[in-house]
């Protein structure tokens, strides 16, 4: 990089695409536990997509709790190498509930599991994630 400018516009961006694809699942033909797994997928693949742009772009105080000002007063790789480890455990998790989705479509676990499972989950990653410095 260049030059370390502060930008949010990829990350409204990633909004965006976030919203729309909730919006398209919405009008798929499934039932309630197909769309819950449906949505609950988008959201951890949108987690994994948000973390690995912000890997690639280094736009690591976006949501990490990390000030811009920090961010740019340190090394790109050190910012890279924050950043991957966020998107690391994300990616993780993301293929964890892919599998769970398609076990519990077999099991025909109910709703609430699938809910729970992708919550509690997500914030475990994230509270996972706290532990990450930035040196």
């Amino acid at each position: 990089m260049n030059e370390y400018k502060k930008s949010y516009g990829g990350l409204v961006l990633l909004f965006v695409i976030y919203i729309a694809a909730l919006t398209v699942a919405v009008f798929l033909p499934f039932n309630t536990k197909g769309m819950t797994l449906i949505t609950m997928n988008i959201s951890c693949i949108w987690f994994v997509l948000l973390t690995y742009v912000i890997y690639k772009t280094e736009r690591i105080y976006w949501y990490t709790g990390v000030m811009y000002e920090e961010a740019r007063d340190v090394p790109s790789e050190k910012r890279k190498e924050y950043a991957k480890k966020h998107f690391e455990r994300f990616a993780a998790y993301a293929v964890l509930y892919l599998v769970y989705s398609v076990v519990s479509g077999f099991m025909k676990l109910s709703v609430g599991m699938d809910v729970t499972f992708m919550c509690v989950g997500v914030i475990a990653v994230a509270i996972s994630t706290i532990n990450i410095k930035l040196e």
